[in-house]
């Protein structure tokens, strides 16, 4: 596709989305200022990500060597009692996979690699000043001044920095921490991942290889004190003892990553010239483990806009609509879930207990409403 703009697009952030964006809008032509920050070693996180997210991979150049070294769910068992689960398989709704577990420093060294000699132009973010005006962006840099038509602000680190513009940020507190670590097991987890709901804690079992699983526990404040001062043994007893079938010997317990967890929406996607996407415009639970995944769908959304409009200017208030429009549906539908799950789930009455075992029993019962929620999760 032929640039409609021959002015530069601002792309603002250092993670996989700003990467990501500024992958896709090279391929189409545009000319890129991504202003960057300097890059800290990643977290070591593991990303679920969708079949689409992965063949939109593909379709932007990314290597194969990524793609098939992702390692494939096929089934996800999601427990809601002491041996009650409900059981998500990818063969009910004719696919090979529900997701793909890369590493997130796979992931940014292969983004990165892509970047490689593309007409990328990058800007230190600590020098760099931006003025967000009705009908341009000026970047002000090292006494350099560059004008363009729309800034892609996709740095969730920088959330604070969004109060500058006329956004407003709803923020929902769980009173939460989430650990996030690896292990090895002699058990073969054989492509299944398991997640377990408690009163205080929702717990994910991710599998990155046969015998390597990486999890995700979202504990509440009571919890993580009482994880946070067990040694390694104790903290391995009460893993286990969460777990209601043969976890195996585990050995090998990675470095425990600790953060708050919240909910993190805006009032709208966009001010003036600035475009908000992925972690600055939405940040939900990890139970659901879509975050980088609804962040690529905003890239998604972004390039069908760009392909099927006939807008020249895409900082243009029209074409901002039309996307905000576009994401609307996808983001609240998976920040409500997040949140009624957190809450049905931590309730302690034994009524809603018994109404959370029914209303499974039925999705259990019924082909046509799972293999909707199995879709939904593989999208």
């Amino acid at each position: 596709m032929v640039n409609k703009n021959l002015e530069p697009v601002i792309v603002f952030g250092s993670g996989l989305i700003a990467g990501l964006t500024s992958k896709m809008l090279l391929n189409h032509g545009f000319e890129v200022i991504r202003i960057t920050k300097e890059r800290t070693k990643p977290l070591n996180k593991i990303f679920a990500i969708s079949p689409v997210s992965i063949n939109w991979f593909d379709q932007i150049g990314l290597s194969k060597d990524l793609i098939n070294s992702g390692y494939p769910i096929n089934k996800i068992d999601i427990f809601y009692g002491e041996n009650e689960y409900l059981r998500f398989d990818s063969g009910d709704i004719y696919k090979r996979e529900l997701a793909f577990m890369v590493k997130e420093e796979d992931l940014m060294a292969e983004v990165e690699l892509s970047l490689d000699g593309l007409p990328l132009q990058i800007i230190d973010q600590s020098h760099a000043t931006i003025e967000n005006h009705e009908t341009f962006i000026k970047v002000i840099h090292k006494n350099e001044v560059t004008y363009s038509r729309i800034c892609l602000w996709c740095d969730g680190s920088s959330k604070g920095k969004v109060e500058q513009f006329n956004i407003v940020k709803k923020e929902k507190d769980y009173h939460q921490h989430a650990i996030t670590f690896n292990f090895f097991s002699d058990r073969s987890y054989k492509n299944q991942a398991t997640q377990f709901f408690f009163k205080d804690s929702v717990l994910a079992l991710l599998p990155i290889s046969e015998y390597e699983v990486s999890v995700v526990w979202s504990c509440d404040d009571h919890l993580i004190k009482k994880l946070k001062l067990l040694d390694e043994q104790q903290f391995v007893e009460e893993l286990s003892a969460r777990i209601t079938y043969d976890i195996g010997s585990i050995s090998k317990v990675g470095v425990k990553n600790f953060f708050p967890i919240k909910q993190v929406l805006v009032s709208n996607l966009f001010d003036k010239r600035i475009l908000l996407l992925g972690d600055a415009a939405h940040t939900i639970h990890p139970m659901a483990g879509q975050g980088l995944n609804m962040g690529i769908r905003d890239i998604q959304s972004l390039e069908r806009l760009i392909e099927s409009t006939n807008y020249i200017d895409i900082g243009a208030r029209g074409f901002l609509r039309k996307y905000e429009r576009s994401r609307q549906l996808d983001i609240t539908q998976f920040s409500k879930l997040t949140v009624s799950l957190h809450w049905l789930f931590s309730s302690s009455s034994l009524l809603m207990k018994e109404i959370i075992r029914k209303s499974f029993k039925i999705v259990n019962s019924n082909d046509s409403i799972k293999s909707f929620l199995i879709r939904k999760a593989a999208t």
